[in-house]
């Protein structure tokens, strides 16, 4: 399984020109300027990624200061015939920037390096998955069926092998969501369940300075923790515990932005840089109704499973990935209709991936560019709520795999596609 997800990632890791994953030469620009020696301001002029947490390029600055790759003024030369068509709706067979520059090349291993975290990062949430299925499934072959379902979207594979602070979030979530099903197993004793608590706590706070998105895990975390015990002294405890790893490890980042944007997050500043950047709903026009129940449903029908900058497929090309995945979970709350009181591994799993789609909602409230991968921080626990479902169907096991066999089929498809068939 990771084998095969490592070998297509590297595939389109070496194929795919720089700057053309989503955002891709700004989320290098804040790499870049946290390498030279400074933290990226949250103020226009400084690209359009400035509003996100500084976690996971600063994680990256550092990799490229290992290597021993200097700090440099990333540059890009735009493809204006290809982004008009794009702004018109259309679908080009084309690159968003121009490659055949003099600095291509230079550009072209600097983002490869960059580019190699994320695909290592996307192996790690394949592992963690199967390890959080093996938590809560009774059949051996669940997490094989788990972390197939996550290594095989196409869309996981393109976010994985491009520079973006969704990786760094993605893993942290599927570490929180493996962390979290074992506390709310109860099967820790006193001592080690604390130290899980305050490590669930630590691991939340890291997600929210990756990505802000993140702290829509925070009620699922909590959750956990509450489920882990039975009496109210030790909940309260547990909870306490959990608080203080959220203030250890976030406590300092909050400080920072309260000192100089004037909130703990940073909203007013980044929502000030999202004016200007013209994102807000007041300046696109659209009506926050339409966008809730008609837009942000349909980029989630079509982007969960495969975009790719301007390439997606017809409406109708979702239908199986949508009806598989709805049969599954059908066949999960049917089963779980006759347990008076669902687990607590399956109600924290319901609770991380709500958590994860709730986030494509609350920015699209704002935002006509919420994307559907924002709620891959909860992807971990739809694929083991999948498995869960799909073991309760009737059929031979083979049957089962029809979910990630669709999806690698697909990804080799778009490899061939949208990627080496691209001409430049």
């Amino acid at each position: 399984m990771v084998v095969i997800y490592l070998a297509l990632g590297t595939m389109i890791l070496l194929a795919r020109p720089p700057w053309e994953g989503p955002d891709e030469i700004d989320h290098v620009r804040n790499v870049e300027t946290i390498a030279a020696g400074t933290l990226y301001p949250i103020a226009a002029g400084h690209g359009g990624e400035v509003v996100q947490p500084p976690a996971y390029y600063a994680a990256l600055a550092l990799w490229q200061k290992t290597l021993g790759r200097p700090a440099t003024n990333p540059s890009a030369v735009s493809n204006p015939t290809c982004q008009a068509a794009v702004l018109r709706g259309l679908r080009p067979h084309c690159w968003l920037y121009v490659h055949r520059t003099s600095r291509d090349a230079r550009d072209r291993r600097l983002v490869d390096l960059l580019r190699l975290p994320g695909l290592l990062l996307g192996a790690l949430v394949v592992v963690l998955t199967a390890a959080t299925a093996r938590r809560v499934c009774r059949d051996r072959f669940a997490p094989a069926l788990a972390a197939a379902i996550v290594a095989f979207i196409p869309t996981f594979l393109m976010i994985s092998t491009g520079v973006s602070n969704d990786v760094l979030a993605n893993a942290l979530a599927a570490l929180a969501t493996w962390l979290a099903v074992i506390v709310a197993g109860g099967s820790l004793r006193q001592r080690p369940r604390m130290a899980a608590c305050a490590g669930l706590g630590a691991l939340v706070a890291a997600l929210v300075q990756t990505k802000l998105t993140g702290i829509f895990l925070l009620p699922a975390a909590g959750a956990a923790v509450w489920w882990s015990a039975k009496s109210w002294r030790l909940r309260g405890r547990l909870l306490g515990t959990f608080g203080a790893g959220v203030a250890l490890a976030g406590g300092w980042w909050l400080i920072y932005n309260t000192r100089h944007y004037g909130d703990p997050l940073a909203l007013a500043a980044s929502a000030r840089v999202n004016r200007l950047l013209g994102g807000p709903l007041e300046y696109a026009g659209v009506h926050p109704l339409r966008q809730i129940f008609v837009e942000v449903p349909r980029t989630v029908w079509k982007q969960f499973w495969y975009i790719f900058q301007q390439f997606e497929w017809p409406w109708w090309a979702y239908i199986p990935f949508w009806g598989l995945t709805a049969t599954a979970l059908g066949a999960l709350v049917a089963s779980r209709k006759r347990e008076r009181v669902p687990s607590a591994t399956t109600r924290v799993l319901g609770l991380f991936a709500l958590g994860g789609l709730a986030s494509v909602w609350a920015i699209g409230v704002q935002d006509r560019a919420a994307q559907a991968r924002l709620a891959f921080i909860g992807l971990p626990a739809l694929a083991c709520l999948i498995a869960l479902g799909a073991e309760r169907l009737p059929g031979p096991r083979a049957a089962r795999l029809a979910l990630p066999a669709l999806g690698l089929g697909a990804s080799i498809v778009v490899l061939g596609t949208d990627i080496m068939a691209m001409p430049g």
